[in-house]
C-alpha cells in the first residue's frame, strides 16, 4: 500500500499495490484501486451505471468495512471496467473506523469526513 498523489482531491488517498477485494451487492466482485474517507476506485469485469447506489463491503487488511456507494463515473479499459464510486450513507462509527484505518496506513486525515 502507498499513499495516492496528494492533488485536488478533498480527500487524500490510499493506493493498494496488491489486489484488495470487494464486492458490490454480494455478486459483483471488485478489485479495489484506492481508497480514501471519502471514496474509492475500483475495478470489475461488470458496467456499472453512473448515479446507481451499491451496498459495498470489502476485507481490508485489518478492517472488514461497508457501506453504501453511488458510482460516480464507470469507462471501459481494456478488459475491464474502471470505476469511481462515493461512500454515501455510512454510519459515523463505521467512518470513524475507516478514518482511523486510513491514519494507520500514514493517509493524513483532517477528522471524520460528513458523507452521510
Amino acid at each position: 500500500m502507498r499513499l495516492g498523489r496528494l492533488d485536488r482531491r478533498k480527500h487524500p488517498r490510499l493506493t493498494f499495490e496488491q489486489d484488495v477485494r470487494g464486492a458490490l451487492r454480494d455478486s459483483i466482485p471488485v478489485v479495489i484501486r484506492d481508497l480514501s474517507a471519502g471514496g474509492l476506485r475500483l475495478e470489475t469485469t461488470s458496467m456499472l451505471a453512473t448515479g446507481q447506489v451499491h451496498p459495498f463491503r470489502a476485507q481490508l487488511p485489518g478492517l472488514d468495512f461497508s457501506a453504501q456507494v453511488i458510482v460516480t463515473r464507470c469507462e471501459k479499459e481494456g478488459m475491464l471496467f474502471e470505476c469511481g464510486a462515493a461512500l454515501v450513507g455510512v454510519s459515523p462509527e463505521a467512518l470513524e473506523r475507516l478514518d482511523s484505518w486510513l491514519a494507520d496506513q500514514g493517509v493524513p486525515t483532517r477528522g471524520v469526513a460528513a458523507v452521510n
